[in-house]
């Protein structure tokens, strides 16, 4: 659970059994929505916990959370704008953090082996020569 937490799994229950999964946000975080079973609950009626009654098979429960007072959902990724990575609004942030210079570093050790071969090979095939 990101933001915040929820119950752990519960398991062995009884056929025809009730059980109460409990959840709570993180600091500066705030309840955005629940969902029972792929349907939206009120939260207002369920803000910290949710009883399942009666169960005769298996329940599935999300709890989203959101920034007070951002109304953005924290847990979907696909709800948050991505915001630049360089300050000035340029470079949108593609979540590649890798330093440029290991790059440039792998490129010229691949161009050294490659010059290398090659001067060997041409040495190889003068040797032959003679």
């Amino acid at each position: 659970m990101k933001n915040g937490k929820i119950d752990k799994t519960i398991t062995g229950i009884t056929k025809g059994d009730s059980k109460t999964v409990s959840y709570s946000p993180s600091k500066g975080y705030e309840l955005k929505s629940v969902t029972v079973d792929g349907t939206t609950v009120d939260t207002e009626k369920y803000p910290n916990k949710y009883t399942f009654k009666d169960i005769t098979s298996n329940h599935e429960i999300k709890v989203v959370y959101a920034k007070k007072g951002s109304g953005q959902d924290t847990d979907d990724p696909g709800n948050n704008p991505k915001k630049p990575n360089n300050g000035n609004g340029d470079s949108p942030d593609t979540g590649d953090q890798n330093d440029l210079t290991g790059w440039i570093a792998m490129l010229l050790a691949a161009l050294t082996a490659a010059v290398t071969i090659e001067i060997y090979r041409k040495r190889t095939e003068e040797g032959s020569d003679k």
